[in-house]
């Protein structure tokens, strides 16, 4: 048995699932889809925090030649995904690649749990390479 840190408080086991998945370019709907099933796979093994991969609900679309599959946080696509938590208690993390008024869009982590948005994460470090594709986020 592992020693315990002094005044750390052992909480229990937390089931994480780390999704690994071909999310194709712009096909939002299948890529959802596919996010759908996983979900369901990791409640049913009682997973507590569903991890999906970077641009997961777009593809990792180059928003030059795609510049319509950019989402917004309250549009219709991150709301779809948001809901396929509320039947359950797991917490879910998504990516997609998020709109912007002005300029390149963001790389963006959505997390809901239980139907609701708890919030997200706009990437920070963007490679030198794709720095004229997505904007750092704040």
């Amino acid at each position: 048995m592992a020693a315990r840190k002094k005044g750390v408080e052992h909480v229990g086991e937390v089931r994480v699932g780390l999704i690994q998945m071909r999310s194709e370019k712009a096909a939002i709907a299948a890529n959802l889809a596919t996010m759908r099933d996983y979900l369901r796979d990791g409640e049913r093994q009682g997973a507590a925090i569903i991890c999906f991969p970077e641009a997961c609900v777009t593809g990792y679309v180059d928003p030059v030649r795609h510049p319509g599959v950019a989402l917004r946080l309250d549009g219709p696509e991150v709301a779809a995904f948001v809901a396929m938590t509320r039947a359950t208690e797991m917490t879910a993390i998504a990516g997609l690649v998020e709109a912007q008024p002005a300029g390149p869009p963001f790389l963006t982590q959505v997390v809901a749990r239980a139907g609701q948005p708890l919030g997200y994460y706009r990437k920070r470090t963007i490679p030198a390479e794709e720095a004229h594709l997505y904007a750092a986020g704040t």
